[in-house]
């Protein structure tokens, strides 16, 4: 007989022997009436409904525990997946909770199913106690992980992230072992290295793009061209790297930081701009550059205040139009005080003819009110006054 023949041969003989000494569903109930089996079937099938459904609930979102302890949670959610099948199999006929889920096994489906949820349960219960330890002893860790997945430092550096997720999973591993010392200790070298690559992840998403502007900028000759505009900007960018390395949560700050540098940059371009011209025009092309700018400035003396200073040198203009600019100014804030002023005024006239109404069928009511619309009158008159001053200065 061939080796192949022989195996099958061997295979059915356990199978038989498997079936001859187990104790078929009908022997099991040999002494209950049809209805005692259907209501032990019934009430069995109720309890691993309950059971399974209560696992369910429990096991939603897992995957966060994964990282207590991965082999736990491998041989949890391993038996969970059987589980999971022998109770699809129930539900498809109830009656065949007491019936073998196999052949090759003397379990029935209930036995099999309440085995693996002990084991699932088993783990879950060691994972929750490692669980318990790691949320205190490594909460810094855990907190500084959170907030790298956050900012998706993965994104910027893959390579040191993912050195750092082992080194995470690392001080885990020292729990499971009851290595708490090694733990601690390693905790704060996985800080240092968080940390370090979170400065790295705020440099890469604020700094090194303003840099690589920069970078461009300087091929283009613009730090040749205007390098005193050119500087302002290079300057900024370095302090804001200095900034980022020292506080690089300070959103606020930092986000400040890159709009003043991206007005210098604005700015840069501009001047480059008139850099070019200068560079390129003709020395019998100047005046032309002198009547465009005096006309520049024209249009905007005459919108201010209808003035005309173009007898006077292009320094003086934009000193004299500054000037006419703050006489507006002042000449709106004073309009304004003055309406406030007029308002107050018909609040004390309106208060000193309530306390003219001297008719009151309470007297002391009447006594009580035009004391209290005096103190007001008082108080109204003190503001009239400054307010009068301030207009007065405008």
């Amino acid at each position: 007989m061939s080796t192949r023949n022989l195996a099958v041969v061997l295979m059915c003989v356990l199978g038989v022997a498997s079936c001859a000494s187990t104790p078929t569903a009908n022997e099991s109930h040999a002494n209950l009436t049809p209805e005692e089996v259907r209501q032990t079937r019934s009430r069995v099938f109720s309890e691993i409904s309950d059971t399974y459904a209560e696992w369910s609930k429990k096991l939603e979102g897992a995957d966060a525990l994964r990282i207590y302890a991965p082999e736990n949670y491998r041989d949890m959610m391993s038996s969970w997946k059987s589980a999971h099948d022998l109770f699809i199999e129930i539900r498809k006929d109830p009656t065949q909770v007491d019936a073998k889920h196999s052949v090759f096994s003397s379990e029935t489906y209930a036995v099999g199913f309440r085995d693996r949820i002990n084991s699932v349960e088993y783990n879950y219960k060691a994972i929750q106690g490692l669980k318990k330890q790691a949320d205190v002893l490594l909460a810094p860790a855990m907190s500084q992980m959170t907030y790298l997945n956050k900012i998706e430092a993965g994104k910027y550096f893959r390579h040191a992230m993912n050195n750092l997720n082992r080194d995470y999973q690392r001080l885990f591993e020292y729990l499971v072992v009851s290595e708490t010392e090694h733990a601690e200790s390693y905790q704060e070298t996985f800080i240092n290295n968080a940390v370090a690559l979170e400065v790295r992840v705020i440099d890469a998403m604020y700094v090194k793009p303003l840099e690589q502007r920069l970078a461009d900028l300087s091929r283009l000759k613009y730090n040749t061209l205007a390098p005193v505009s050119f500087g302002y900007v290079e300057q900024g960018t370095a302090e804001l790297a200095k900034y980022v390395a020292k506080s690089p949560r300070s959103f606020t700050e930092i986000e400040h930081q890159v709009d003043q540098i991206n007005f210098q940059f604005r700015r840069l371009e501009a001047v480059v701009v008139e850099v070019n011209k200068l560079i390129n025009v003709d020395k019998s092309q100047f005046e032309p550059m002198v009547l465009e700018a005096e006309s520049r400035l024209h249009k905007i003396s005459s919108v201010a205040k209808g003035n005309d200073y173009r007898d006077q040198s292009l320094a003086a203009q934009s000193e004299r139009i500054a000037h006419d600019v703050e006489q507006l100014r002042k000449a709106d804030r004073s309009e304004t005080l003055q309406k406030e002023n007029q308002l107050l005024k018909q609040q004390i006239a309106l208060l000193q003819e309530q306390n003219t109404e001297g008719d009151s069928v309470d007297t002391q009511l009447a006594l009580d009110r035009a004391e209290q619309n005096q103190t007001e009158i008082e108080a109204l008159k003190k503001l009239v006054s400054a307010l009068q001053e301030k207009s007065d200065k405008s």
